[in-house]
């Protein structure tokens, strides 16, 4: 199979307990209040508000969260099976990504040198009619939130000794760190480690079967996912996932992240959104809540990708040895299986070294 054909190939394969003190008084008050939940515990790009503490106990049990305006989102970054990175556009450098340490790798962008000045644009300008912005004023506006994360740029226009150093003393000025990675034209690639950004790592801006070599390629049918791949051993390797929005479908794109169902909702009349969220199988889109209950009803339910499937759900079988009430026969049971696993474990021989 050519490069190119598996390249093509690749492309579309593509809360917190809370403790109450105890009276000190002689006698227990009259009534009880509820608790006011705590939301310390979740992960930096979640956003509670307006959500009851069950509903986002019921979406991290499935490995999932909020964020602004109600997104789902991975509960952490690490379930994606390729890392994320966020595509910086004009006007998205707000919003999730702001507090996204926890679901991010690191930031990409796409830098224009016009001639004069550095320029920051939309990471899909062919789909796009975002006017580009001044580089200068972004990071000085926004370097709080660009210091979080590793950034990887995309150079283009006609670049230069100066050029480089113009733009490598903009982040150097407002006390950021240069580049992690640059995307770039090879023919460009000695300038660069000739310049003051000779720090930063290099990725190749198209597709090329060198070994080791890591490079871009863009998705024809997504308009806003890019993919960074390594070439190794004759094999694309997927490294990255550059993405603007829908971060749960592009985690999802790598293989299904979502912990399985935990109840089964078949014949159920009577449904909130906790059982929903719960019941719902793991490629389910859990961002229609609404739209997946009235298909539950008719034994259906929506999938990430937007297709009715029949809903069909096989629950895991509870370990009767971890209930908390056994009876004394299971009890035994129980206690037999542990001895023998003990067993099995102690019989193991360990060796710690290595061969000469």
């Amino acid at each position: 199979m050519s490069f190119c054909r598996k390249l093509q190939g690749c492309l579309f394969a593509l809360a917190a307990l809370t403790l109450t003190a105890c009276s000190m008084g002689p006698s227990e008050p009259e009534t009880y209040t509820n608790p006011v939940p705590s939301f310390s515990a979740l992960p930096s790009h979640s956003d509670p508000t307006g959500l009851s503490s069950s509903v986002l106990n019921a979406l991290k049990q499935r490995k999932l969260t909020l964020g602004t305006d109600h997104q789902v989102l991975p509960y952490r970054g690490g379930l994606c099976t390729i890392p994320l990175l966020y595509s910086i556009t004009p006007s998205n450098i707000k919003g999730v990504f702001a507090n996204g340490q926890d679901l991010f790798t690191g930031a990409y962008a796409v830098l224009v040198f016009n001639g004069s000045n550095w320029m920051l644009h939309n990471s899909r300008e062919r789909t796009s009619e975002i006017a580009p912005i001044d580089v200068k004023n972004a990071i000085e506006e926004h370097s709080n939130i660009l210091k979080q994360y590793s950034l990887y740029l995309q150079l283009h226009g006609t670049l230069s000794q100066e050029s480089l150093d113009e733009l490598a003393e903009i982040f150097i000025d407002n006390q950021m760190i240069l580049p992690s990675v640059i995307i770039a034209d090879v023919k460009y690639h000695r300038l660069i480690k000739g310049s003051a950004l000779k720090s930063s790592q290099l990725y190749f801006s198209e597709p090329a079967a060198i070994e080791g070599a890591f490079f871009l390629a863009s998705t024809p049918q997504q308009d806003d996912i890019n993919l960074i791949y390594r070439y190794k051993n004759a094999k694309l390797l997927p490294s990255s996932l550059v993405v603007a929005n829908d971060f749960f479908k592009a985690c999802n794109a790598g293989g299904i992240f979502v912990s399985p169902p935990l109840v089964n909702l078949e014949n159920k009349t009577h449904l909130t959104n906790e059982a929903i969220i719960l019941g719902l199988p793991s490629d389910a889109d859990f961002g229609q809540l609404a739209k997946q209950s009235r298909l539950l009803k008719q034994g259906k339910y929506l999938t990430w990708l937007g297709e009715e499937q029949g809903y069909r759900v096989a629950l895991k079988r509870e370990d009767k040895c971890k209930a908390h009430v056994k009876t004394k026969v299971l009890d035994e049971r129980c206690g037999t299986r542990e001895k023998i696993k003990q067993n099995e474990l102690t019989s193991e021989k360990v060796v710690l070294g290595w061969k000469n």
